[in-house]
């Protein structure tokens, strides 16, 4: 029998995973949309969209809300808010990062995916 922080587990699991099929459905339209019409953009926009729900959605749920929750209560709303932000966007960056790594399985890869250089 699972207890509480089970249950709640499960739950924020099945939220993450809703989230991270929505973002794959929307993410390769995007690419086509605004990159290149091709199936490498789409299938790059799956790739960063489950790498990006992954990190993202992992750390809001189970590191800041998770274990982290007590300390940033203890924050005023706009240091919570500058640390979160600065957290979401750096593992944004990252999973988009890898994501072009995963793709390439070039490793440079990941340095160039940070400037507009392809």
């Amino acid at each position: 029998m699972l207890g509480r922080g089970g249950r709640r587990a499960r739950i924020q699991l099945r939220q993450l995973a809703g989230i991270t099929l929505l973002v794959c459905a929307v993410t390769p339209i995007f690419n086509v949309l605004t990159s290149a019409a091709s199936l490498g953009e789409a299938i790059q926009g799956v790739v960063d969209g489950l790498l990006v729900c992954a990190l993202v959605g992992g750390y809001l749920l189970f590191v800041r809300d998770g274990h982290l929750r007590p300390w940033f209560r203890r924050l005023t709303f706009t240091t919570d808010l500058a640390i979160s932000t600065v957290i979401v966007v750096a593992l944004f960056m990252v999973g988009r990062g890898l994501g072009h790594v995963v793709t390439s399985l070039d490793p440079t890869r990941f340095v160039r995916s940070f400037s507009s250089c392809r």
